[in-house]
């Protein structure tokens, strides 16, 4: 597969690293002195945006109107999903975003939920 990573800091280098040992290909590595553009992101099968709540957004919306699905670990860019469900929606593309890829933090939340439950039906 071929993947566009954009923000190339610790995570996105370590996601290389992953890929690489997958037999995927990182074939555009984003950072800040070399921003994406909607060409060279055309020549991925899909991108990773990893970056920070300033260019989320951008990031993401440039991804939806190049057609290239994007998955999304940044965090602190929410207060904009609607505008990007709407591209989403209006461009037949694909977004998977989390606050939290970590296994650890996802089976954390899990388990809050659950407690919540079970606490629930007690006031004290």
């Amino acid at each position: 597969m071929k993947v566009a990573l954009i923000g190339y800091g610790k995570m996105g280098r370590a996601i290389n690293s992953m890929l690489a040992s997958r037999g995927h290909e990182a074939i555009h590595k984003f950072g800040r002195s070399n921003p994406p553009s909607p060409e060279l992101l055309k020549a991925a099968d899909v991108a990773i945006e990893f970056t920070n709540p300033e260019s989320a957004t951008a990031n993401i919306q440039m991804c939806l109107e190049a057609n290239v699905p994007v998955v999304v670990g940044s965090t602190g860019w929410h207060q904009n999903l609607d505008t990007i469900q709407q591209t989403c929606e209006n461009k037949q593309g694909a977004i998977v975003h989390a606050t939290n890829f970590s296994l650890g933090v996802n089976l954390f939340f899990k388990v809050n939920e659950v407690l919540a439950n079970l606490m629930a039906p007690y006031e004290d």
